[in-house]
């Protein structure tokens, strides 16, 4: 990719309040804001929503560091630690940060279904709205999206907002403006994934990740959903009609690896994959040379989760990323604790086998683990893009 001696992009940054502490100190949020040398989509890029996932800050630094030197079109929001709270939130070494020590909420259920939760009536606005160019329409809508959730943030106010709503609502507003929306996490001990709506699943694959978990278009708590799921409801009541648009707003859940991790080799190739999305939304024009494997989908209800059937210590015979077949060690799990005599000792060890083809997605980055807990997460009977 070349360089262009000529940028005319600007840089702006906004600090925003989200929380005041016991001390009378404050939590805010930083915000970049580039805009490009021409008319653009508005692209919101956010990390650390859990705040053991780290790995989106290297690649935002990664991606500010190629917009500074390369033009492009439109406006790009980039929040990279989306939640100081959960990012501070230690216990000895480890951060306590996908789940809110208070309530016990995962910070990144607790969006807000607006269209739904506002019984907001698409029909009467299509009724005065339908005739509009799809530009003026998406507009408009997004004036509408809002301020449903401003008039929703002030009627939660009354009696004060519960803990952690306040950061999720202004992150939904300031996406609510977006037409593609990155929320950059990752897994426990996991390899590069991304969840994607059913209706993206062509753009998706622009995104070269090796695996994609396809969810259905309904609203689940998480940010992605909250972001596409206002589009999904105008789509579905202009097909009544039989106005058809393009399906050109897209939201994402962007995985990069291991928790409590960061790599600026790795963040060099996952912001090239993203530029190589990017590319495909004409937001840069040159497309990022970038080698990739094979690429696999599946739909969310082959996303299976493995439990531990008892106690112990916990060996992982699969890393993430592997592949294996139905019948094949995955882990296998040590406990010594019912030893009575040295012929028994064989019995202290139990080895979970697959249950069918698939590929490791993620595991736990613990090894003592309890009954019940999860231990692997794998994607079965995968398809090639």
């Amino acid at each position: 990719m070349t360089k262009n001696d000529n940028i005319k992009s600007k840089f702006d940054k906004t600090r925003i309040p989200i929380k005041d502490l016991a001390s009378g100190d404050k939590l805010h949020l930083n915000l970049f804001r580039l805009t490009g040398d021409a008319p653009g989509p508005h692209i919101h890029i956010q990390s650390s929503v859990h705040g053991a996932e780290l790995q989106g800050n290297a690649v935002i630094f990664e991606l500010l560091k190629y917009f500074k030197e390369h033009s492009f079109y439109g406006t790009i929001t980039f929040i990279p630690v989306a939640n100081p709270q959960a990012t501070t939130t230690k216990i000895g070494t480890a951060t306590l940060g996908r789940f809110n020590s208070v309530t016990g909420n995962n910070f990144n259920r607790n969006y807000v279904d607006i269209i739904k939760e506002s019984n907001f009536d698409i029909e009467k606005f299509l009724d005065e709205n339908a005739e509009l160019s799809w530009s003026d329409l998406k507009k408009t809508y997004k004036q509408t999206i809002f301020t449903l959730l401003k008039e929703y943030q002030g009627h939660q106010s009354v009696r004060g907002l519960c803990e952690n709503k306040k950061l999720n609502l202004v992150l939904q507003k300031l996406a609510s403006s977006a037409d593609i929306v990155l929320d950059l996490h990752t897994g426990p001990v996991a390899t590069r994934y991304l969840y994607s709506a059913n209706y993206q699943k062509n753009s998706a694959k622009y995104f070269l990740f090796p695996h994609t978990l396809l969810i259905p278009n309904e609203f689940a708590g998480a940010m992605d959903e909250a972001c596409f799921c206002p589009w999904v409801y105008l789509h579905q009541a202009l097909e009544k009609r039989d106005i058809n648009h393009p399906r050109d707003v897209e939201a994402y859940t962007v995985e990069l690896g291991s928790e409590e991790k960061i790599s600026t080799i790795e963040a060099h190739e996952d912001a090239r994959r993203i530029l190589h999305y990017l590319c495909s939304k004409n937001v840069i024009s040159e497309r990022p040379d970038i080698s990739h494997g094979d690429q696999f989908y599946c739909d969310l209800d082959q996303y299976k989760t493995y439990y531990l059937p008892h106690g112990g210590l916990v060996e992982y015979l699969r890393g993430p990323g592997e592949r294996f077949r139905a019948g094949e060690e995955l882990y296998r799990i040590l406990n010594l604790s019912k030893l009575e005599s040295l012929e028994e000792l064989e019995d202290c060890t139990h080895t979970v086998t697959a249950m069918s083809d698939g590929i490791v997605i993620n595991h736990s980055p613990a090894c003592s683990l309890g009954e019940g807990a999860e231990v692997m997460q794998v994607m079965e009977s995968p398809l090639p893009y």
